[in-house]
């Protein structure tokens, strides 16, 4: 077997195992995806495409101090950093304004835009509405606010450098015409190099007004001209929305969500937890113990014996006998443990049962009445015999190659370690008798480890459902073949023991449901 062979053979048998578990959780996932869906306002995603363009400046511009790698205006920031402002507040006013939202859906909008750059000059603009209509209205407002946010920036600029070159015109002005005074003065005096000096200075000061009032009116012509220098290259349209949370999406997310909620709680489960044993419980647990269950109407106690008896051979240990342990107390075990004889008994072997425990010798009692008429039934102090064939061997001989004896050894049922060795140094198989949901696979397990280190492996399991026992059937599950079923039979007998769970009637018509009294029993 290869090394990956074994965990995905695990996790198989985990998904067999809990696939009820799984599927609910499956179904809860998808359904919680569709209440969610249920609760949330849909939500539609459009996308349009801005292009920042060049723009013209007046040469005055080139003059002024200007932002390192952004442009005369500042405008020309890297692409990140104009992606980030697309999706600022500031944009996002903007586009308020042009929608005409009200307070909340206002304060809502920043969040629910997202731009990236495609190019150094190319954005992509993403933003949701509630439908495909109002969310390609509101990406095409946010990719023409952001046009309009580099419009009124480029504006400002400009409009501030108009009125600092007024300002400047203006002092210039002032500063020129302070000198007409003493320049006059200067003449009057007869100091015409002075007079020359100071009109020297007036004619400079003159023509810095002038230059600075040209710039201040190119400034202003520029700043009512400017545009910020883009477009909106493709337009968002309600043809072209996507859906922010597809429904089918969601319901996938939420199914598989669930699956493998269902699958971690399985396996916690299966890790840590007792589950109440059935018999797909058992053959996955110990996949080496013979099962029988209520589903397995073609198996027959007969076959439970066999393979019983090879597990015997190879572990070595004694196979003319088996040890019978029921776990908890049950009146249906009555009918299994002599369904066990009946079938040692149709394989040609004369077959004693013994048992030491009351609550097992008073289940058998209850049965008594379909057992065959021929058996021979010894009670003693705490518990009794059952003998096939009593002429052949006494109860407690062994068999030998003349007279074949097979024992059938019950011990108390009950979850303690007791009666864990035999009154020899040879070990036997055991067939535990387990109650269908009332028992916990740990148990089970344990059970298992404990009669291995005993010397008396479990080699068989019989799981009895006595949810059918009040209905006058235990379901002891197997099929006994058809060509069997006379060998024993004679007119006076009772009918063959049903070891599929139908109903059986006695040899008087009616099913023995209390335990006889010493004065009804049939005396050997």
């Amino acid at each position: 077997m290869f090394e990956t062979t074994a965990p995905w053979q695990s996790f198989q048998n985990l998904l067999r195992a809990y696939w009820k578990l799984i599927t609910v959780f499956a179904v809860f996932g998808g359904l919680l995806g569709a209440l969610f869906l249920s609760q949330t306002t849909p939500a539609y995603r459009a996308t349009a495409e801005v292009v920042t363009g060049t723009y013209s400046l007046p040469a005055e511009v080139g003059t002024e101090p200007a932002v390192d790698k952004a442009g005369p205006l500042g405008l020309e920031l890297p692409a990140e950093t104009q992606a980030r402002i697309i999706a600022s507040p500031a944009v996002a006013d903007i586009a308020s304004l042009e929608l005409g939202l009200d307070e909340r859906q206002a304060a809502e909008l920043p969040h629910q835009i997202t731009a990236d750059p495609t190019t150094d000059n190319t954005f992509a603009v993403r933003v949701e509405g509630t439908t495909p209509e109002a969310a390609a209205d509101r990406a095409n407002a946010v990719a023409n606010a952001y046009l309009q946010y580099r419009k009124e920036t480029g504006k400002q600029e400009l409009e501030s450098l108009a009125v600092r070159a007024n300002e400047l015109a203006s002092d210039n002005i002032e500063a020129a015409r302070a000198l007409d005074g003493p320049i006059d003065a200067e003449v009057k005096a007869g100091n015409s190099a002075f007079a020359s000096v100071m009109l020297s200075r007036r004619q400079e000061l003159e023509r810095t007004a002038a230059t600075a009032s040209a710039s201040a009116a190119a400034f202003g012509s520029a700043a009512e001209r400017f545009d910020g220098g883009g477009s909106v290259l493709n337009p968002a349209s309600s043809r072209t929305v996507a859906n922010v949370l597809p429904p089918a999406n969601v319901m996938i997310f939420g199914v598989l969500a669930g699956t493998v909620a269902g699958i971690a709680l399985a396996a916690v489960r299966r890790q840590f937890g007792n589950v109440k044993v059935r018999v797909d419980d058992i053959r996955r647990a110990a996949p080496e113990v013979y099962a029988i269950g209520n589903k397995d109407k073609q198996q027959s106690m007969q076959l439970m014996l066999r393979s019983v008896a090879r597990a015997a051979a190879d572990r070595e240990v004694d196979s003319s006998r088996i040890i019978v342990r029921p776990l908890g107390e049950s009146d249906s075990y009555g009918r299994v443990l002599l369904a066990l004889m009946e079938d040692s008994t149709r394989m040609g072997r004369n077959t004693v049962l013994s048992t030491e425990d009351p609550a097992v010798w008073a289940a058998l009692n209850l049965m008594r009445s379909e057992a065959h008429p021929s058996w021979a039934w010894k009670e003693s102090k705490s518990g009794g015999v059952v003998e096939s064939d009593p002429a052949a061997a006494p109860a407690s001989s062994l068999a030998t190659p003349d007279t074949p004896v097979f024992s059938i050894l019950v011990l108390p049922g009950s979850r303690g370690k007791t009666t864990w060795y035999l009154q020899d140094e040879n070990g036997a198989a055991t067939v535990l008798l387990l109650r269908q949901r009332k028992e916990r696979i740990r148990d089970f397990q344990d059970m298992v480890r404990d009669h291995a280190a005993a010397g008396i492996p479990v080699a068989g399991v019989v799981v009895v459902d006595e949810s059918e026992t009040h209905s006058g059937r235990t379901a002891v599950h197997g099929h006994v073949p058809a060509d069997t079923r006379g060998q024993h039979s004679s007119a006076s007998e009772p009918d063959r023991l049903d070891v599929k769970g139908s109903s059986h009637t006695g040899r008087h018509g009616e099913m023995a449901t209390t335990a006889p009294t010493q004065g009804s029993r049939r005396k050997q």
